[in-house]
Formats: structure tokens, C-alpha cells, sequence
């Protein structure tokens, strides 16, 4: 029986030394599996203070930023409000400009047109004295066309004419009026 109980609590013991050899396992790994987590606990906190420090960071470039931008805006409207007193100037001085402008197109409107109208008088007189001239001239060159009736009875008598003395239906006609009849 003692061997019994020898074998029992060595077997006991042994069951307890792989027990105590198993938490100690468990245990370890445990520890490994904390550091882990610790060391990956202090990278995100690293990360965060790192992130904190950017935005820190950005938020003051944005304040200067924003800083510069109200100075910007201040000379801008500024230089707005004194734009707009120029404008306002130069608006008057066009408005008076197109008024002379429109006045003056008036007068030369008017003037074109009496110009017109007096050129169109003189060409209407240039034409009617051209008319009359050239009416005077075709009624001469039709009277110095006609032949004498002498002239007639001698040219009929050289062509042994069959009218002696007479003129032909052809030569009754004056010259150049022979379309007109």
C-alpha cells in the first residue's frame, strides 16, 4: 500500500508539477500577450499625442492664415470702398461725355443731311441741265440731218431716180427720228 501511496502522490505530484508547468506556460504568455498589448498601447498613444501635435499644428497655420486673410479682406474692401468713388466719378464723367457725344451725332446727323439733301439738289440740276443739253443736241444734229429739197432734186437726178424731183419714203424721215416712228 505504501507503494500505492508512493505511486499516487507522485503521480499527484506530477499532475500538479504539469499543472504549476501549465499556468506557468499560461501565465508567460499571458505576460507576452500584456507587453503586446503595453507596446501597442504606447505606439497609439505615440500616434495620438503625435496627431494631436499636427492638428495643434494646423490649427495655428489655419489661425495665421485666417489672420492674414482678414488683413487681406480689410485692405481689400478698402481699396473697394475707394474703387467705388472712382467708379462713381468716372460714371459722371461718361455720362457728361455721352451727352456731348449724343448732342454732337445730332448736329452731324443734321448736318449730314442737309449736306445730302444740297448735293442730291445739285445732281437733280446737273442732270436736268445734261438732259436739256443733250435734247438741244440731238434736236440740232436731227434738223442738220434733214437734206434741202434741192439738195434731193440733184442727188435724184444723179441716181436716175423714178421720182424725179420728190424725195423717197426713206429720205422724208429725218435722221435719227426713223426709230421714234
Amino acid at each position: 500500500m505504501e507503494n500505492n501511496k508512493i505511486k499516487l502522490a507522485k503521480e499527484a505530484f506530477r499532475h500538479m508539477y504539469e499543472m504549476a508547468c501549465s499556468y506557468r506556460d499560461k501565465a508567460e504568455e499571458e505576460r507576452q500577450e500584456k507587453e503586446k498589448q503595453r507596446a501597442r498601447a504606447d505606439a497609439l498613444e505615440k500616434m495620438i499625442q503625435e496627431y494631436e501635435r499636427q492638428k495643434e499644428e494646423e490649427s495655428l497655420q489655419i489661425q495665421s492664415e485666417l489672420r492674414e486673410c482678414a488683413k487681406a479682406i480689410g485692405r481689400l474692401q478698402m481699396e473697394y470702398g475707394q474703387s467705388q468713388e472712382v467708379a462713381q466719378q468716372y460714371q459722371v464723367e461718361l455720362r457728361g461725355l455721352k451727352q456731348s457725344v449724343e448732342d454732337g451725332l445730332e448736329n452731324i446727323e443734321s448736318q449730314v443731311e442737309i449736306m445730302i439733301r444740297d448735293y442730291l439738289r445739285e445732281m437733280v440740276n446737273d442732270l436736268d441741265v445734261c438732259v436739256r443739253d443733250v435734247q438741244k443736241r440731238e434736236k440740232s444734229q436731227a434738223t442738220q440731218a434733214l437734206p434741202a429739197p434741192c439738195d434731193m432734186e440733184e442727188q435724184n437726178a444723179q441716181e436716175g431716180s423714178e421720182e424725179p424731183g420728190g424725195c423717197s419714203e426713206e429720205q422724208d424721215k429725218p435722221f435719227g427720228l426713223e426709230q421714234d416712228m
